[in-house]
């Protein structure tokens, strides 16, 4: 599974070792910099301690070292294990005062240097007195609920993939998401071709059109949104596929 850590604001993208290699500024009564790698460690031991771990990651500094961006795969026992979707980890920091600590947990989870960052468990800390000490319970509390949140996802998309609606029920889908802002009038077409004709095999169960199928085709169709605005589209994406799929399942 590829993963998306858009690098577009004057980033660059490093190995892991790189973050550590980054001058850190002298702290203040105020002001307590964290290093970027010994973020990612803390991170990657409490995920440990619930037997998770890292699958593949990428990274990125901006502003000579100051920015990190960072994303990886979360695997382990509870968690899925195949194609269709993963669990993902974002997190970034700065050491200019620019950026707080922040993580993120999903199964669309986006990081950008333009400071886009969205996740359904997530959390926030600024550089501040005792951060340290803060740091370690926060990021221990968000692992906490990553099992619980992937077993409901896992849940969600099973439901999506039993679910077949008519096509007129799917052309009422699809004007709801015109309607409500998940697409605009450009992306329908889109939502149409790859809900009829997918472009990967697997959209489809055992060769038939489900909500699983709309549901993909949506987010193919949203592929070069603005990343301002996909948090919020697919947010709404799925409030809609899960009225449609309980109106399925119920019929």
């Amino acid at each position: 599974m590829s993963l998306n850590l858009i690098v577009h604001a004057g980033g660059s993208k490093v190995e892991r070792p790189a973050l550590s290699l980054v001058k850190m500024p002298e702290t203040t009564r105020s002001f307590h910099p964290v290093d970027h790698g010994k973020f990612v460690d803390l991170l990657e031991d409490e995920l440990g301690n619930v037997d998770l771990k890292f699958g593949s990651q990428m990274y990125a500094l901006n502003r000579e070292g100051a920015q990190m961006f960072g994303i990886a795969e979360v695997l382990g026992k509870g968690l899925s294990d195949n194609d269709t979707w993963r669990t993902i980890v974002g997190f970034r920091g700065s050491h200019d005062h620019s950026l707080a600590r922040g993580l993120v947990f999903g199964d669309g989870v986006f990081v950008c240097d333009n400071l886009a960052f969205h996740g359904e468990i997530q959390f926030g800390r600024k550089h501040t007195t005792n951060i340290m000490r803060d740091l370690r319970p926060l990021v221990a509390d968000a692992v906490s609920q990553v099992r619980g949140r992937a077993q409901q996802q896992a849940v969600r998309y099973e439901r999506y993939q039993r679910a077949e609606l008519k096509d007129q029920l799917v052309n009422h889908a699809i004007i709801q998401m015109l309607r409500q802002g998940v697409i605009n009038t450009q992306r329908v077409e889109k939502v149409v071709q790859e809900y009829y004709e997918p472009s990967h095999p697997e959209h489809l169960i055992n060769g038939k059109r489900t909500i699983w199928t709309l549901h993909n085709a949506a987010t193919e169709a949203l592929k070069g949104v603005g990343l301002a605005t996909l948090p919020a589209r697919t947010i709404k994406l799925q409030q809609l596929m899960d009225t449609a799929t309980d109106y399925a399942l119920a019929a």
